[in-house]
């Protein structure tokens, strides 16, 4: 019998930092302003609105070696702002907590 074997890898490694962790005051404003192109261009591209904006959603990266300087992170609550059928977003809200 002849296998097939496919070795495959994932590298994950932490990208960015919380706009609220910033160096300064207009590294921080500079960074929500890349978010916020970065919201609209999604919004203007698919239709979707995020759904969780929050603190620890809108992300900044204050090494020049990096491609981005900001962005958005944890679109699974997204939704089209046109839709056929209601969300099922407000049901996922309402669960208990998985975690303690």
């Amino acid at each position: 019998i002849v296998q097939t074997r496919v070795l495959r890898r994932v590298v994950v490694q932490d990208y960015g930092k919380p706009l609220h962790k910033a160096t300064s005051l207009s590294a921080m404003l500079a960074a929500l302003e890349g978010c916020l192109e970065g919201y609209n261009s999604v919004y203007a591209k698919t239709g979707l609105l995020h759904g969780d904006i929050s603190i620890d959603n809108l992300l900044m990266n204050e090494e020049n070696e990096r491609p981005w300087s900001s962005f958005l992170i944890d679109l699974d609550l997204a939704i089209r702002e046109t839709r056929d059928q209601p969300s099922l977003h407000r049901e996922r809200l309402s669960r208990e907590p998985s975690c303690p």
